[in-house]
């Protein structure tokens, strides 16, 4: 097993937001979460945030958490108080970068893991570790993908069938990794090597089970078991916040 281990308090250059509001929330309404850069993309019909801002409504602390560090799976956080995942303790969080019409993604994900330092006190560790899962590689005979145009719009449309259906423009393995990821509930590593975008469809009987090889055996790409790298956060230690 592989292991690497980063206290992340010092791993990040630091950024912090210009103002944040944290406040309990009363209900346990569906969650929001979501950060908004100058280089987020977004499916067309689907709400989005302000530009420069992260926004969370009706939220955990482990959901705060997995936003902050790309988690996909509130599972992979590890340790800290029954609180932090607790359903009946959740909060609402706006937060707004110095400089909104300029902050990149990423750097609002390094301001919401200030956030979490400065108002939670927390200190977390990011461990990544080999665990059972999915490689997404490609079959024999090479794959079988359209090159996007330039000028396309990412999106993803799906139906649920029976027989259900995906149709991807602009589409990246890493994110259809991320798509398989969600659908098996377990990681998904990109082993591809392939680095376009790509417009494809995707048919299968929904009753077989998530994602059934031959669907994806169009596409001459498989699924094959494989240990593969999967990111923890480990909470050592965090506190409730005070409001404001």
């Amino acid at each position: 097993m592989a292991l690497f281990c980063l206290t992340l308090a010092s791993a990040q250059v630091r950024l912090a937001f210009d103002a944040a509001s944290v406040k309990r929330a009363k209900g346990q309404d569906s969650v929001e979460a979501d950060c908004r850069g100058i280089d987020s993309k977004y499916p067309p019909g689907i709400p989005v945030p302000p530009l420069g801002r992260c926004v969370m409504g009706n939220a955990r602390l482990d959901h705060a958490i997995a936003l902050a560090y790309e988690l996909r799976f509130t599972e992979s956080i590890k340790g800290g108080p029954a609180w932090a995942r607790d359903d009946n303790v959740r909060f609402n969080i706006q937060a707004t970068a110095p400089n909104p019409d300029k902050a990149t993604h990423a750097e609002l994900l390094q301001m919401m893991r200030t956030l979490l330092q400065e108002r939670f006190k927390a200190k977390l560790r990011l461990e990544t570790q080999d665990i059972p899962g999915y490689a997404l590689v490609v079959a024999n005979g090479g794959p079988k993908l359209h090159e996007s145009a330039e000028s396309e719009a990412i999106s993803l449309h799906i139906v649920p069938g029976p027989p259900a259906t995906l149709t991807a423009h602009k589409y990246t393995m890493q994110l259809l990794a991320a798509f398989l990821e969600l659908k098996f509930k377990e990681p998904v590593s990109n082993q591809t090597g392939l680095n376009g975008a790509y417009d494809f469809s995707l048919s299968w009987d929904n009753t077989a089970g998530p994602m059934p090889a031959a669907a994806l055996k169009e596409l001459r790409l498989k699924l094959e078991r494989r240990k593969v790298p999967a990111p923890f956060v480990v909470i050592d230690s965090v506190e409730m916040p005070s409001e404001n």
